[in-house]
């Protein structure tokens, strides 16, 4: 009796510890469940969920009223032998989901989504769609800016230039009904107005010229439809964005990727141009393509130029701007956090500044769009949004001396004033000096 007692004790124990068991996993799971897409995390997110729950919580505490928040998403070239397909929706699927954890009004892929190109890589039309299905599974607006390797697929037989405008256009409008296209068929460069901080959106489509391969630029209707928006933006005060997977001018080009921007890139550059020598005021014009981070102020047209890094994995990432003059080079991998490379943006209406958090291989980047005003023999000084021992530069001493955040103007003309933390953080100033 004594044994069958002992034995009835063990049962019992072990279904109490069982269920104990069962309901210390339930309520694991519930601690990592996504409450907006309501189905249990991946498990690459799981194991990166404390870096996101840090990246989110940043993003939205540099958020206000004043402020519009997106994410951007470039190079990520899904289907090549850098990225699998299987790697390659996962990074699409991680850019989703930091979307909407960062209350996102939208995800703006800014070109090569795709690869299909090379050999041994993965058919284009395969790559597109495995694409479009990982969207599908989230709710955030996804944006597309047209990339060179769509464009230069279309004369292999892959897949057409037009087969993925009609694609990229039907996702468009479901998401976005407001957006306003040009007036012929191909409907590969649009806009739309964002009335949380009264901004116009512009996507560009740096591929709208001529029929052959490597010739991008800028289409004359094209130049046409932006330039009259934007006589629409200025009447309306409307401040204006640009995204792109390419600069229109060839000198912002990494070098030798020249690849014949020339084509019109120009008459772009004077119809931005015009919108702010009016007063008006362009916020950012946003790319791709150059697979580096690098930010440029062109002074005579008022445009900030801001371009990122490739998401897929390679063995660098290359931040071109440094206090130094040479490249930075953070390594990349596969594995872990530095396999990706997507931004948080956080643009404030109010300031004009701009915050863009890395989410990766990189660093954050803040960008004081409005630039600093300084008599020449006067000074003014600057404040930072870094913190701890931070680093001064100005690219051109000629101009403007720095001395910490003091600044001493020296004679008439423009200079860029970088500042750099400890963690290889950037933040932007633009100068003029009278």
């Amino acid at each position: 009796m004594r044994f069958f007692s002992k034995i009835l004790a063990f049962l019992l124990l072990f279904v109490f510890v069982s269920c104990s068991n069962v309901e210390n996993v339930n309520h694991e799971a519930e601690e990592i469940h996504d409450e907006v897409v309501n189905e249990f995390l991946p498990d690459y997110i799981i194991s990166e969920k404390s870096v996101i729950d840090e990246f989110t919580e940043k993003v939205r505490q540099n958020a206000d009223a004043n402020s519009i928040v997106f994410m951007q998403i470039t190079d990520t070239h899904v289907g090549g032998l850098s990225m699998s397909l299987a790697l390659g929706t996962q990074h699409i699927d991680m850019a989703c989901y930091l979307s909407t954890a960062c209350n996102c009004s939208f995800l703006i892929h800014t070109g090569d989504a795709i690869h299909g190109y090379e050999e041994g890589a993965e058919s284009a039309e395969d790559s597109w769609s495995a694409l479009i299905s990982k969207v599908g599974d989230y709710s955030i607006p996804f944006l597309f800016a047209e990339g060179n390797y769509v464009h230069d697929m279309g004369y292999k037989g892959e897949l057409t230039r037009k087969k993925v405008q009609d694609y990229v256009c039907g996702l468009i409008k479901d998401v976005k009904a407001d957006a306003v296209y040009n007036e012929n068929d191909i409907n590969s460069y649009y806009y739309f107005d964002d009335n949380t901080i009264g901004c116009r959106f512009f996507i560009l489509d740096s591929q709208d010229y001529g029929d052959s391969r490597l010739k991008y630029g800028f289409s004359d209707q094209q130049v046409s439809f932006i330039a009259k928006a934007l006589d629409d933006a200025y009447e309306k005060e409307l401040p204006v964005v640009f995204f792109a997977h390419m600069p229109p001018v060839a000198e912002l080009f990494a070098e030798g990727y020249d690849y014949g921007m020339k084509s019109n890139g120009k008459k772009m550059v004077d119809a931005i141009g015009d919108f702010s020598s009016k007063g008006g005021n362009v916020l950012a014009y946003i790319y791709g393509h150059d697979h580096w981070d690098n930010y440029y102020y062109d002074n005579q047209n008022r445009i900030p130029y801001i371009c990122m890094i490739n998401d897929f994995p390679s063995t660098y990432a290359i931040n071109k701007p440094s206090l130094w003059g040479n490249p930075i080079r953070y390594p990349r991998s596969k594995k872990g956090i530095i396999q990706y490379a997507m931004d948080a943006y956080v643009i404030n209406s109010n300031t004009k500044g701009i915050k863009v958090f890395r989410f990766g291989a990189g660093v954050n980047r803040y960008i004081n769009v409005e630039p600093l005003i300084v008599k020449a023999g006067d000074t003014a000084t600057l404040t930072t949004e870094l913190e701890g021992v931070v680093q001064w530069h100005s690219d051109d001493e000629r101009i403007a001396l720095c001395n910490g955040g003091v600044i001493e103007g020296v004679a008439y003309g423009t200079a860029l004033v970088t500042a750099q933390d400890e963690k290889g953080n950037f933040e932007f100033f633009n100068v003029t000096c009278l």
